[in-house]
C-alpha cells in the first residue's frame, strides 16, 4: 500500500450529494442544497470543496488554487529548512601512525565540517583481537579527541564485529558557534 497515494478532491459539480453543510472561513453556514452551495460559490469566485464523506458531506468554500499554491509553498519550506546528511566512514587500525592518524582526522574534520556523521572503524588483526581494551582507549579514543572541538561522540565505542570497533561521531553546531564567537 503506498503512503504517499494522493487522496482524491472532490469539488465543485462533481460532489455526488442533494444536501451539503458548507464551511467558510472556519465558520458553519449550516446544511443547504448542492445548487444553492454552488451558486454561494460561483457569486463569490470560489471553488466548492468536499472535505468528509458523510451522510451530509460537509464541504468547504475556498480558492482552491490558492490553496494548492500555499500548501506547496510550505511543503518546500519544510523541506527546505530539513536538514539531510550522510554517514562517511573512516578505516583504522590500532598500529596506525601519528602522521596517518592525523590525516584522517583532517578528512574527518572536513566530513563533520560539511554536516555529515562519521562512523570511524577501527579495524583488527590477529593477535590484536586479544588487546581490545587498550586498542580502543588508545587509537578511538585520541582520535575523538582530535576532533572534540566541532564533534560530540554520537555512539561510544563497541565491538559489533569479531575483528571491527565501531564509533559515531557527530557534527556539535554549539561547539563551533563558541569557537567563532
Amino acid at each position: 500500500m503506498n503512503k504517499h497515494k494522493k487522496k482524491k478532491v472532490i469539488m465543485n459539480e462533481y460532489i455526488r450529494a442533494d444536501q451539503v453543510s458548507v464551511i467558510q472561513d472556519k465558520e458553519k453556514m449550516g446544511a443547504m442544497s448542492l445548487n444553492a452551495a454552488l451558486n454561494m460559490a460561483e457569486d463569490q469566485g470560489l471553488d466548492l470543496v468536499q472535505v468528509s464523506d458523510d451522510d451530509i458531506p460537509t464541504c468547504r468554500l475556498m480558492d482552491y488554487k490558492q490553496f494548492l499554491y500555499k500548501q506547496n509553498k510550505k511543503n518546500a519550506e519544510i523541506k527546505r529548512k530539513s536538514k539531510s546528511f550522510e554517514i562517511k566512514e573512516i578505516q583504522i587500525r590500532p598500529r596506525i601512525g601519528q602522521h596517518d592518524l592525523d590525516t584522517k582526522a583532517r578528512h574527518a574534520r572536513r566530513f563533520l565540517e560539511d554536516g555529515n556523521k562519521v562512523k570511524v572503524v577501527l579495524k583488527l588483526r590477529g593477535r590484536e583481537m586479544a588487546h581490545v581494551d587498550l586498542n580502543i582507549e588508545n587509537v578511538l579514543k585520541q582520535f575523538a579527541l582530535q576532533l572534540d572541538d566541532i564533534s560530540s561522540i554520537e555512539k561510544e565505542p563497541k565491538q559489533e564485529m569479531k575483528n571491527r570497533i565501531f564509533m559515531t561521531i557527530k557534527p556539535d553546531p554549539s561547539k563551533s558557534e563558541k569557537e567563532q564567537a
